[in-house]
């Protein structure tokens, strides 16, 4: 991967003022309540994983990854964190043709790829291909015929909450590890790219114009700690409103009955340093969680998952 990405050459499918508008319907979704909302993810179970084709393993050590640097940065007290022992890193590969329902599925060797701490509550996502990526990859599949083909546990949203309700301790009354921090890590989605870019742009045109003479703002980025949104703004919204985005919110909007009622607060943008590995010219989005009002609701939905009866 190149340092010196050219962000003005990026193309996408996705606008701006659209995935700002995108960003405020999920927003909506996360806080509306359990019956009028989005219908909840039919995958409560880490076994669905299994059944569905994909194994998992744990990553034998994260501290030498950037993004274990940046789980120790986000700690409220990074001085006495240490993330060999709090982070654990999993991959997650679709990797086994199953059948399922007297349907075959082919692997498709998707791959989810994260890095979480619990103590903390951090779950970083960090390299992802889902099943559709990988086999619409450099081709031109028929979306009705792609998509019959895949299975249907496929989306980063449902492999990503599988894999954190995995690091609870295995016993039916252990609680799903409280979620605070979402990390979407060194992202290459060109539409993501894309709006992201359109945000830097206009961080530059203001820099540009207080600038003095001879000083050009034409390839700065926001280093660490970068430069956070609050939830009200239109760039929050619209990073929200990103593939990357998206799937933070659709994790949390059918996932109200293991996470509990919860909502982005804030969004923070960020480039690592020149000299990361080829990372300078690619964004890191932090999702910030926080709750919401429990609807009453919910202990209905509760009720139904404890007994096999939730819908997809």
């Amino acid at each position: 991967m190149s340092n010196n990405i050219d962000t003005r050459k990026i193309k996408s499918t996705l606008t701006y003022h659209d995935a700002v508008a995108k960003g405020k319907r999920l927003l909506n979704l996360t806080v509306a309540d359990v019956t009028n909302g989005p219908s909840q993810s039919q995958f409560q179970d880490c076994g669905d994983l299994e059944e569905w084709g994909w194994g998992t393993f744990t990553i034998a050590s994260t501290g030498s990854y950037p993004s274990g640097d940046l789980i120790q940065a986000l700690s409220t007290n990074p001085e006495s964190f240490p993330p060999n022992i709090l982070t654990v890193g999993k991959l997650t590969l679709h990797e086994d043709t199953v059948t399922v329902d007297g349907k075959t599925y082919p692997a498709t060797m998707g791959q989810i790829q994260s890095v979480f701490n619990v103590k903390t509550g951090i779950l970083l996502a960090e390299c992802n291909t889902t099943p559709m990526a990988m086999m619409n990859s450099c081709r031109n599949i028929d979306p009705e015929t792609l998509i019959a083909g895949l299975p249907k546990l496929r989306y980063w949203s449902d492999v990503a909450f599988l894999q954190w309700k995995s690091l609870a301790p295995p016993t039916e009354q252990a609680p799903i590890p409280e979620l605070k921090i979402v990390v979407r890590y060194a992202i290459l989605n060109l539409d993501t790219r894309a709006v992201c870019n359109t945000i830097l742009a206009s961080f530059r045109r203001r820099r540009q114009e207080k600038a003095k003479p001879g000083v050009s703002y034409d390839n700065w980025f926001p280093r660490w700690p970068g430069t956070t949104f609050p939830i009200a703004s239109e760039e929050a919204k619209a990073l929200c409103g990103t593939p990357n985005g998206t799937g933070v919110l659709w994790l949390l909007a059918q996932r109200k009955v293991g996470l509990g009622c919860k909502t982005v607060d804030k969004v923070t943008m960020f480039y690592r340093d020149e000299n990361a590995m080829g990372l300078s010219g690619v964004p890191t989005l932090i999702f910030y969680v926080k709750d919401v009002a429990e609807n009453s609701d919910i202990e209905r939905v509760k009720n139904m998952v404890a007994s096999g009866g939730l819908e997809s």
